[in-house]
């Protein structure tokens, strides 16, 4: 051993530390507290509150479980295209541990409304919403293993994680940001208190996050899929890349929309609302196109199908709402088949809605289907529509007096679509 060397690198590391931190911690944390006298006394208002996890895995009532203890939405792979989650990446933290930290961190980050150094505290949100769309999905997922104790407290375990990353914010300022990258003066404290922010409002809305998550075990939401034209699209809630309509006329919100009012009635979780502005069911479009390839009904469900989509997720209900396209873009009628179809028979409307519909409820048997019939299209197509849902033995509702504007519905149109709807749903 060169005994000379390892005293120079001794040396070189003090002196690296030294001119890196001119100021000793303790003086740096006391200079710094003056600044978060709020945030600290926030976190010591509620010290005894934030053992829960750990008591619960000493004692045993908390299982330990293989965790991955960085579950930030960034650690999950998308696919851009359909939506659908493709891989859990960054595994450097996988340890033992409570399912409680991943769910709740996933929370913290997830549902919150703004970046995580958002300095304006007024857009920091927690949303409810996003907590019950992700609540439904684990629970799906973990409905096997999850105890009762475990299921009680997820709603603890967001408000636990995101106190604890505060927390370490908060700390790291005081130590003069030494752990965390840091991009201006203040920035941990500004992380801090977004946490805070976020943890406050959970802390609010604990009550409710509970009845969420009991509710989603008692009573089982529903799980839906909408294959759709111009009538059910909506800005950002459908597949990108995908044609939208709306937002258009009077209708601005999401929540105008038939569909997200037919859904929040049922208890319903929207998996995918597979709309295209414009589309056919048929393989014939606008100027005759051939929509074999793209916009179709028939070739976006064959293109899930291949994606594992429906191996991937369980489906309860399937919204149909289409035919107005193969209406106005005036494509070959054909006539009505009921089986041996072939592919030039889905260039026209008739034997290719006989087609599409026979199909899911093939693929589906345990679903509930819904077809729904528009106003103001030919005859000929409503009368498929119906008679297809008839003999395949599954709902449809054929629409009646609904207020439109430029052939489209007003948000009064919405409202009466979604009332319609209901009305045949069980």
């Amino acid at each position: 051993m060169n005994v000379y060397t390892v005293g120079r690198a001794a040396f070189g590391f003090g002196e690296y530390l030294n001119k890196k931190w001119n100021k000793p911690s303790v003086v740096i944390a006391f200079d710094r507290a003056k600044e978060c006298e709020k945030e600290i006394a926030f976190v010591q208002a509620r010290k005894d509150t934030l053992d829960k996890v750990v008591k619960g895995i000493v004692d045993g009532s908390i299982p330990l479980r293989v965790t991955h203890n960085d579950t930030k939405l960034n650690n999950i792979l998308m696919d851009a295209e359909t939506g659908m989650a493709r891989a859990v990446i960054d595994l450097d933290t996988i340890m033992p541990g409570s399912m409680l930290y991943d769910f709740g961190d996933s929370i913290r980050f997830g549902a919150s409304t703004a970046a995580e150094d958002e300095k304006d505290l007024n857009k920091v949100h927690f949303d409810i919403e996003l907590f019950k769309a992700y609540a439904e999905g684990y629970c799906g997922a973990v409905k096997e293993s999850i105890t009762d104790k475990e299921a009680s407290l997820l709603g603890y375990g967001a408000y636990l994680m995101t106190i604890e990353c505060g927390m370490r914010f908060l700390t790291d300022y005081l130590s003069g940001d030494i752990y965390f990258a840091t991009k201006y003066a203040g920035h941990n404290l500004v992380r801090c208190r977004t946490q805070f922010a976020l943890a406050k409002e959970m802390e609010e809305q604990m009550s409710q996050m509970n009845e969420i998550v009991e509710n989603i075990r008692r009573n089982k939401m529903r799980n839906i899929l909408i294959f759709g034209d111009s009538y059910s699209t909506f800005k950002e809630h459908i597949p990108n890349g995908y044609d939208t309509y709306y937002p258009q006329l009077d209708v601005h919100l999401a929540e105008q929309t038939w569909w997200m009012k037919a859904s929040a009635k049922i208890n319903g979780n929207l998996i995918q609302n597979n709309s295209w502005s414009g589309s056919t069911i048929g393989y014939t479009g606008y100027n005759d196109s051939d929509c074999s390839k793209s916009s179709s009904f028939i070739y976006r469900y064959r293109k899930l199908k291949e994606e594992g989509f429906f191996e991937q997720n369980t489906i309860d209900t399937v919204f149909v709402f289409g035919g107005t396209n193969d209406s106005w873009s005036d494509a070959p009628l054909g006539e009505m088949k009921l089986s041996n179809w072939v592919e030039k028979d889905l260039f026209q409307s008739l034997p290719a809605i006989c087609h599409f519909v026979c199909t899911l409820k093939e693929n589906l048997p345990n679903a509930e289907i819904v077809v729904i019939i528009n106003t103001e299209i030919k005859e000929q197509i409503q009368d498929a529509l119906e008679n297809i849902a008839k003999f395949c033995e599954i709902k449809y509702v054929r629409l009646r007096d609904i207020d439109k504007e430029c052939g489209h519905p007003t948000a009064k149109g919405m409202a009466q679509i979604s009332e319609q709807v209901l009305s045949v749903l069980k």
